[in-house]
């Protein structure tokens, strides 16, 4: 019986033995989508399980659940709505950046992007799209995000909640459609305001300027911290045109800014 059995190692002329690597293992990333609409988490979920094989999908709905999973997971994408139950999106994002700076972030949002969107993209770290969005959309800023050298547009991905900017802040209280008055601080402690009502910028304030000129010498800040001030008098109107190109011409001001101050 013995000699019905397939040849030993030993009766294998060296020649003929095949060896085969170990296949190196593959790291898990994890992406942690936070929304309160269970059926989209789900379908979120399902998609981004069947698309990217090495990708986690980790479910929360509501921001105290996405805090305990942020602290158990070393997170790669953040995939999350303006508006939560117990929170924004906004505000999660800025809890978690110091303990996940490497992380990217989509931020779902029901409010119309702007047109010039491709330009908007490079304003700052946070992406948006709009619901209801195309799968196959959603999956394509997924990828990039996730493999930012693989995009079309690679300068657009590369920021990680490291680079959090206030031109993020600015954004997302607009397409939430924000009233509020945020407090921002320079790294050198100047401090400015800017005012929000239903999502437009009306006015904005620096111990030097107020309007269109305070607004653009808060934009050309790089670094800082921010706070929504809670009490606030009445104050004018010294802004009227859309926050969408405000936004825009001013970062381009910055940037102009910066430049000639790094000529020689």
């Amino acid at each position: 019986m013995a000699a019905l059995h397939s040849l030993s190692m030993t009766d294998r002329s060296p020649s003929t033995v095949e060896v085969f690597p170990n296949p190196a293992p593959v790291e898990t990333r994890y992406a942690l989508v936070l929304d309160d609409n269970e059926p989209l988490v789900g379908m979120l979920v399902s998609l981004l399980k069947e698309e990217f094989p090495d990708l986690r999908p980790l479910p929360a709905r509501s921001v105290e659940e996405a805090q305990v999973l942020a602290s158990e997971f070393d997170i790669d994408l953040f995939v999350l709505d303006i508006h939560l139950p117990d929170g924004t999106g906004l505000d999660f994002l800025c809890d978690v950046r110091t303990i996940q700076p490497d992380a990217r972030a989509l931020m779902m949002t029901a409010v119309p992007l702007p047109s010039y969107q491709q330009q908007a993209e490079r304003l700052g770290v946070v992406h948006f799209i709009r619901k209801p969005f195309e799968f196959a959309h959603f999956l394509e800023a997924v990828r990039s995000l996730l493999d930012p050298a693989a995009s079309a547009r690679p300068e657009s991905f590369q920021g990680t909640l490291r680079d959090l900017h206030l031109t993020d802040i600015i954004q997302v209280k607009c397409l939430s459609a924000a009233t509020a008055v945020v407090e921002f601080t320079s790294p050198e402690g100047e401090k400015g305001t800017i005012h929000f009502d239903a999502g437009q910028i009306v006015h904005a304030r620096t111990a030097a300027a107020e309007g269109v000129p305070a607004f653009n010498h808060i934009v050309g800040w790089r670094g800082g911290s921010f706070a929504e001030l809670t009490s606030v008098g009445h104050n004018p109107r010294t802004i009227h045109a859309d926050w969408q190109r405000l936004l825009l011409q001013a970062v381009q001001q910055a940037d102009e800014t910066a430049a000639l101050g790094r000529r020689p």
